[in-house]
């Protein structure tokens, strides 16, 4: 079975909230400009519908928003290629090191400058840039992550930091932190 990792960074332990910290603000400015932009292209007709299906809104901003959520809600419940602003970061602890793999769309934005990138794969050659020691010692790493002593599980291991998710479990109440900005952008 081949691993592909390739976007990971290793990080001691200890300033894995920093890590959080300073990669949080990102995802949201690049979720919040990616609803905005989708908002900006919802037509007359959507919103008449929205009028219809949902009666208890009776402000434009509103009715615009629910247009947006429609439109991702149905697309994320038919495994369409979509609108998808969820993210976390997958993190597994392992002696003094926090190893983390995002999840989800946003997969260039900055990290602290103390980070180191982590990623590795087996299925074709290693980057230039690292050596072939740097290389397989994060094979052995990865594999004592995913595996301990046993068989592969990353699962067992995994702790799952969620930023935005929208069903409803993540750091943030998305629809209402648009719902905020929409309106405060149209006042």
């Amino acid at each position: 079975m081949s691993t592909k990792i390739y976007r990971a960074w290793r990080i001691e332990i200890n300033k894995l909230n920093e890590f959080i910290d300073f990669v949080r603000p990102q995802v949201l400015e690049y979720s919040k400009n990616t609803v905005l932009e989708l908002m900006s292209a919802v037509t007359e007709a959507g919103i008449e519908k929205q009028r219809k299906d949902h009666p208890y809104c009776n402000k434009d901003v509103e009715l615009r928003l629910e247009c947006v959520l429609d439109v991702y809600r149905y697309t994320s419940n038919q495994n369409k290629t979509g609108l998808n602003i969820d993210f976390s970061l997958n993190i597994w602890l392992y002696e003094n090191h926090a190893y983390i793999i995002p999840v989800g769309d946003y997969f260039w934005f900055d990290v602290p400058k103390d980070t180191e990138e982590f990623r590795y794969w087996n299925n074709t050659d290693r980057p230039e840039e690292l050596s072939e020691d740097e290389w397989n010692y994060r094979r052995s790493m990865w594999k004592k992550i995913n595996c301990g002593e046993g068989i592969a599980n990353h699962n067992s291991r995994r702790l799952n930091h969620s930023i935005i998710d929208m069903s409803g479990f993540g750091d943030v109440d998305f629809e209402l932190m648009m719902h905020q900005e929409i309106k405060k952008r149209i006042e």
